[in-house]
């Protein structure tokens, strides 16, 4: 009778731990999952940002240009940028992403671009007057 007791809780605490390293397993995949695409997310808003900065950014210092020579020049200051970040983008992704960014640069009024304590990027009073 000893044994029996002792095979049965032997048995229920096999199953226990199996049951336990199963949900615990479970668990840590889907949190796996779940930073995997946080990490995502994160990157694309790195590159949305990027390249509205490359917008921003080439459109003030090239502005006598031709649009496809600035747009040749954001993509190549964005390729850079985000080399610096590890980050791997297809050519064909980054021009939508500048063409998006030039769009929304473009409607500067419905657009803001992330603030910075360092960065000013709020327009003076006497940018309203002048065309762009």
């Amino acid at each position: 009778m000893q044994e029996l007791i002792s095979l049965v809780a032997s048995v229920v605490i096999e199953v226990l731990v199996i049951a336990f390293l199963t949900l615990l397993s479970m668990a840590v995949y889907k949190g796996h999952d779940y930073l995997e695409k946080a990490k995502q997310k994160d990157t694309l808003g790195i590159i949305d940002l990027i390249t509205d900065r490359a917008v921003e950014y080439i459109a003030k210092e090239f502005k006598g240009e031709s649009g496809e020579a600035k747009r040749q020049k954001a993509l190549e200051f964005t390729i850079r940028t985000l080399s610096a970040y590890g980050i791997a983008v297809s050519e064909e992704q980054l021009l939508a992403d500048i063409e998006n960014g030039y769009n929304k640069w473009k409607n500067r009024n419905e657009y803001s671009v992330m603030e910075s304590e360092f960065i000013d990027l709020e327009p003076s009073p006497l940018d309203s007057f002048s065309e762009e």
